[in-house]
């Protein structure tokens, strides 16, 4: 977990290892990780070495492109953490690393809303419910979202399956799971 939580807290390791488990059934490669990232190759594949090395990722396969090796890489460890691993961070890691969670959200959105693919899909949801609960509330909502997490983990699981039968066309889709405390409405 030790190298997990450090990639997960580094901005550019974090973008990598989350883009390269979005495409680890089939691998992904540093020029196509460079395109969907926005960093230089040469950076891409001194940060793919070092989450390579911690063995957060590996070679899924090799392919010749133009004189050169090309290599695709997969996940080895998803780059999810629960509530309790956060809980056994320190307090100001775990909040950088919801942070960095939360730019990638948001540059995900954003990206999105310019492709004008946002709200599009017939479907989609986009829900913010703000509310007041007690300390049981606010545990049960957690438990919620770790159970929405696993059962859409299940269904991407699935949804791979029927792709790779079928060869059909794929939607690229993200889902988005977010519980936090806010300041209180009205400020006192």
């Amino acid at each position: 977990m030790r190298a997990l939580v450090a990639a997960m807290a580094h901005p550019v390791r974090a973008k990598l290892l989350s883009g390269v488990a979005e495409k680890s059934e089939k691998g992904v490669s540093v020029r196509q990780l460079s395109e969907r990232t926005g960093e230089p190759r040469r950076r891409v594949r001194y940060h793919l070495d070092a989450l390579l090395k911690a063995g957060l990722i590996g070679i899924e396969s090799r392919r010749n492109r133009g004189g050169t090796v090309e290599r695709f890489y997969q996940v080895e460890v998803m780059p999810w953490l629960t509530t309790e691993d956060l809980d056994e961070l320190d307090e100001e890691l775990a909040r950088h690393m919801s942070a960095q969670i939360l730019k990638a959200i948001l540059s995900d959105a954003s990206s999105a809303v310019a492709a004008k693919l946002f709200g599009l899909r017939s479907g989609h949801i986009v829900i913010r419910m703000a509310a007041e609960v007690d300390e049981q509330g606010w545990g049960e909502l957690g438990s919620l979202q770790e159970r929405a997490l696993r059962e859409s983990q299940a269904v991407v699981a699935r949804s791979r399956e029927r792709l790779e039968e079928t060869e059909g066309p794929a939607i690229s889709a993200l889902v988005a799971l977010l519980l936090f405390e806010v300041p209180p409405w009205p400020p006192s």
